[in-house]
């Protein structure tokens, strides 16, 4: 059975990774089942970073491939029934929640951000022994943050990436709400800028 690796669950949530949440909602949609394993050390994951699984040996990190190695294994049974135009449409959904969304909401407030580090470490990393896990996790952030800086994330002004989140935020969930409410109409094909 396959197995993946994710952080777990805290501060009252089942899991606490974003993109580990992404493919057990994929697993278990798509009936491919899976056993799930506590992975507290991203040292120890192939690509360094969790999630990641574990299929007969071989071990496939990030969500994307995941997804597309459990596509090729067993079929998309997701993608069953839909016109290219709605899975056009699930693709330009997910590339605005994971390239626009997840930097902003996600990235910036947890782990630029360095007034709760300290809980961070704490709670992420428990099973790397105290005396290393603060420089561990300095080093993880500054790499996650050097990551963000690349893709003109890393703002000098906080608010900007509230301002831009909430807008992106309000602005999708109409356009979702008024979709759901009369799926034969056709979502909204602007997309909103987030500067303007």
């Amino acid at each position: 059975m396959i197995e993946l690796y994710k952080f777990g669950p805290a501060f009252g949530l089942r899991e606490t990774g974003p993109f580990v949440l992404k493919v057990m909602a994929y697993m278990r949609l798509a009936g491919i089942p899976f056993t799930d394993v506590v992975q507290g050390d991203p040292r120890k994951a192939p690509k360094k970073k969790i999630p990641y699984i574990s299929d007969e040996g071989e071990e496939i990190g990030d969500s994307t491939f995941i997804i597309k190695h459990l596509k090729t294994k067993f079929g998309d049974p997701l993608a069953e029934g839909h016109s290219v135009e709605d899975l056009a449409k699930g693709h330009a959904i997910k590339v605005m929640l994971e390239e626009r969304t997840y930097w902003a909401g996600m990235i910036y407030p947890r782990w630029v951000k360095t007034d709760h580090h300290q809980l961070l470490a704490d709670t992420f990393f428990a099973e790397i022994p105290g005396f290393i896990r603060m420089p561990v996790f300095r080093m993880i952030a500054k790499g996650v943050a050097k990551s963000a800086t690349g893709i003109t994330v890393r703002l000098k002004f906080s608010t900007w990436v509230w301002m831009i989140l909430k807008r992106w935020k309000r602005s999708w969930a109409i356009r979702i709400l008024c979709w759901a409410q009369n799926p034969q109409r056709s979502m909204p094909r602007h997309m909103p800028s987030s500067t303007g």
